[in-house]
């Protein structure tokens, strides 16, 4: 049986467990708490298919990370991702972040805002689709 991919979770402790339930029957979710963590992770494991990466993660090092993660690998996927309701971003922050993200060949989920609008089934099965199809097009 093939492996699953490996998916370089940056994010808080808090985020892994959700990411596991939605994707782990699809992928090898890898955590990384810090820039340090995720960049070590990047180097030794070549086989690192995408990074999903918390708006907040590591102090707000989001950017930090996404920049380092392109001088390693400017192919590799990059999913900026807001997981936990409690860290709402006004509209115009959340425009603003998704445009800087795409201008630099990354994407911007909103898993919170998803869930508003078509309940947590269906965000869930929207997050795991947007994730999966990112990693799919490097095969």
């Amino acid at each position: 049986m093939a492996s699953k991919p490996h998916v370089l979770a940056a994010f808080t402790r808090h985020v892994v467990p959700y990411l596991e339930k939605i994707l782990g029957h699809y992928v090898d979710v890898i955590p990384a708490r810090t820039v340090e963590d995720a960049l070590q992770c990047l180097r030794e494991d070549q086989s690192i298919a995408l990074v999903l990466c918390g708006v907040y993660f590591n102090g707000s090092r989001m950017f930090e990370l996404m920049r380092q993660v392109r001088q390693i690998n400017p192919q590799l996927p990059f999913i900026a991702c807001r997981i936990l309701p409690a860290l709402d971003l006004p509209r115009v922050s959340i425009e603003a972040l998704t445009i800087a993200l795409e201008s630099l060949g990354a994407s911007y989920v909103d898993v919170p805002q998803l869930e508003q609008n078509y309940g947590q089934e269906a965000a869930e099965a929207e997050f795991r689709s947007l994730t999966l199809s990112r990693i799919s097009r490097l095969v």
